[in-house]
């Protein structure tokens, strides 16, 4: 029942797919074909490595009418145009088969595409700058069909996609994708998008950016995606997904976002970064910020201002969502007169009656996200889930929950049930606007809200300073709906165990419930007088006479609290920052495990934010070796470490006091036994007081 979040199995299928470069073209009859505006060339494959005239073509299309399926096209330094749907066959990339999209730029007008039909299972597509000439075109810059269902795989690797623009359409799928748009069937084809740039990309219909339809395998990673928008359709909020869209009609796609960035994105309708509809969605290590649903539309269906998913029963393939380590914040959804339609500000998932969807969310950070209700973390009904080791601070809810929600107006689900397990909910308030203004909905739920069926267990959490409206607000922390029913089974009803519970503002009343609310609560902190849930009994309660942590920003125990030891032993955890728990005789009440006051050096190591500052890795890409270098503005003890895209430690390089001044370190490209690792991605995390700054590099061999 309690999952042990620090050890769940990190399982996504993205990596057992082959991963290809395409250095050399392995075929002995595979030809390369050069394309420089100069060029002369009118037949015959071009010879390798000479970039005269007379050895080239004068522009993509004429090259690409005389090559094979497995033969390669290479752009010469500079700018192309491309005026007409071309289709590539294995390889196009830039004249030096590097990683730098700066070298080569396409400019696609009107009528412009890279088509890809899978007349050969493998494609790569490296080192390009894709651009518009400033006109709206019919079709993404470039799109994957699969004719046939021959395309097996496709990389696509250090490509930029800027200023794209996709016109409208009569249909959503037809609209969807400006920069990229693999639809129809995919026949389980593997797509990667590795090291590229979305920036300012528009399109009507769903996926400002990139749009995927049934049975793919999608992997990307390291990859940004900033200020792409996805415009209004054929259907006022066909425009989904600001960024990324997926959509799974018949059968089921799968998407792994690894390391990445979405900054800035909108939406006219749901899902201001993410939209995935009927597919399953891993996420790893990945900011979602400041993107926008509903954003200057006319539509109410402002969900998921930063990701939004769910299954609409579209096919009978079990789907699901697991994020770890994630940050999402500043996400808010533009609520029109209609103030109720917008669920999710940082996520939203629900799923289907018949259709349960399994979510995961484990290590990630909700901050400082708004919506109509839930406005961190929305997971609604038909949903089966672990939320363990996040956190929830300063998230504002119109209505109800503004850290988190739990379920939806449909008929009841016995049992289903979400676990939070050692999360902190820190300034999170419910009826209130972005702007403060306290409104005369009734904001219930400061932290969490959930309906009369389904239900939320809560183990470990920390609830501190969270609020509802002064005048018709109700409980500051937790509130469950009644919907007309009543309490009168266990499967309805929650539970709190090893919960700590304080604060000063708002309605000063951590609980307000019906009756017969919660099947358990025993082993949680509370004021006098701020649990208010008729028939139901707490056990073990420790009554709070003031603050028991630091501040009310500040979860950890003060030495001495009588929340020290007095939890109850379940099983043996990391708290919410990974210490073992417990640390003393037994487990103590809220997320964080006392483990006794800073050492004296300790104390002496606590810097104001920003003492690590201008970090930055060169050269990037790497091959075997790269320097890892930062400035100290203080002495200060710190950390120095190579991780993998999973999160595992890949080396340990440094662990000491520095002073103040520049610093260097190298990695070799080994890891701890000396062994030389993979080519991929990696990231150094320099860590001192509890801070971080974290730079990703990516090793070629």
């Amino acid at each position: 029942m309690w999952a042990k979040f620090g050890h769940l199995p990190f399982c996504f299928s993205a990596f057992l797919a082959v991963f290809i470069f395409f250095f050399e073209l392995p075929e002995s009859q595979a030809s390369r074909f050069h394309v420089k505006t100069t060029g002369t060339r009118l037949s015959g494959p071009s010879i390798p490595n000479d970039w005269s005239d007379g050895n080239c073509y004068s522009a993509i299309y004429p090259a690409c009418r005389m090559v094979a399926p497995q033969d390669s096209v290479l752009l010469f330094r500079e700018t192309h145009e491309l005026g007409q749907a071309v289709e590539i066959p294995k390889f196009l990339g830039n004249q030096d088969l590097d990683f730098n999209f700066s070298d080569v730029s396409l400019v696609l007008s009107t009528l412009g595409r890279v088509l890809v039909n899978g007349d050969f299972p493998h494609l790569m597509v490296r080192g390009i700058s894709f651009e518009s000439d400033g006109e709206n075109s019919s079709y993404a810059a470039l799109e994957l069909k699969n004719i046939g269902g021959q395309l097996e795989q496709a990389f696509i690797h250090s490509c930029s996609f800027t200023n794209l623009q996709g016109s409208d359409s009569n249909s959503e799928l037809a609209g969807g994708g400006a920069a990229i748009r693999a639809d129809g069937e995919g026949n389980n084809a593997y797509l990667e998008i590795r090291d590229c740039h979305f920036e300012n990309n528009r399109c009507s219909g769903g996926g400002g950016a990139v749009f995927f339809g049934d049975n793919y395998e999608v992997f990307i990673s390291d990859t940004d995606f900033i200020n792409n928008l996805s415009d209004i359709g054929f259907q006022q909020h066909d425009g989904r997904g600001g960024a990324i869209y997926l959509k799974s009609q018949n059968v089921r796609s799968d998407l792994t976002i690894v390391d990445c960035n979405l900054d800035r994105n909108k939406s006219r309708g749901p899902g201001g970064a993410i939209s995935i509809e009927d597919g399953s969605l891993v996420l790893i290590s990945t900011d979602i910020l400041n993107s926008r649903s509903a954003f200057g539309a006319t539509t109410n269906w402002a969900a998921g201002a930063g990701l939004f998913m769910r299954g609409t029963g579209g096919h009978d393939q079990a789907i699901s969502l697991e994020m770890r380590g994630c940050n999402v914040s500043g996400n808010r959804g533009d609520l029109s007169s209609v103030d109720s339609t917008g669920d999710g500000g940082g996520v939203l998932v629900k799923g289907i009656s018949g259709h349960m969807v399994d979510v995961v969310v484990a290590e990630c950070s909700f901050d400082s996200n708004f919506n109509a209700q839930g406005a961190g973390l929305y997971i609604g009904r038909f949903t089966n889930g672990e939320v363990g080791r996040c956190s929830f601070r300063n998230n504002t809810a119109r209505n109800h929950g503004g850290g988190s929600f739990k379920g939806g107006a449909f008929s009841e689900n016995l049992g289903e049930t979400v676990v939070y397990s050692y999360c902190e909910f820190v300034g999170n308030r419910a009826g209130y606007t972005i702007d403060g203004i306290e409104t005369n909905y009734g904001g219930r739920g400061g932290a969490f809200m959930t309906r009369l069926n389904p239900r939320a267990f809560f183990f470990n959490c920390t609830f501190l300073d969270n609020y509802t409206g002064l005048t018709t607000g109700v409980s500051d922390a937790i509130f469950m709906g009644l919907d007309n029913g009543v309490f009168d089974d266990d499967l309805k009803r929650c539970r709190l165990i090893n919960c700590l519970f304080y604060g000063e503002t708002g309605q000063d009343q951590q609980i307000d419930m019906y009756e017969n609310a919660f099947g358990l609560v025993t082993h949680c902190a509370f004021e006098e007088g701020q649990f208010l849930c008729p028939g139901v009994e707490t056990v073990e309660t420790v009554i709070l006479d003031g603050n028991p942590c630091t501040s009310l920003t500040d979860i950890n125990l003060v030495s001495g609290s009588s929340c020290i030891d007095s939890g109850l032993l379940v099983d043996l955890y990391e708290d919410l920052v990974g210490d073992v728990v417990p640390q003393g005789d037994g487990p103590d009440i809220g997320a964080r495990e006392y483990s006794g006051p800073p050492s004296p050096v300790a104390q002496d190591l606590e810097i104001p934010l920003g003492s690590i500052h201008s970090a930055r890795v060169w050269p990037n890409p790497f091959n075997p070796r790269v320097q890892i270098g930062f400035n100290l503005e203080s002495s200060i003890r710190i950390e120095v470490t190579v991780y993998d895209i999973r999160g595992a430690v890949v080396k340990h390089l440094f662990s000491g006091s520095l002073p103040a001044g520049p610093h260097e370190f190298h990695w070799d490209g080994s890891d701890e036994t000396g062994r030389s690792v993979a080519s991929g991605s990696y990231r150094s995390v320099i860590s001192g007081n509890g801070r971080q700054i974290r730079t990703r590099m990516t090793l070629i061999r």
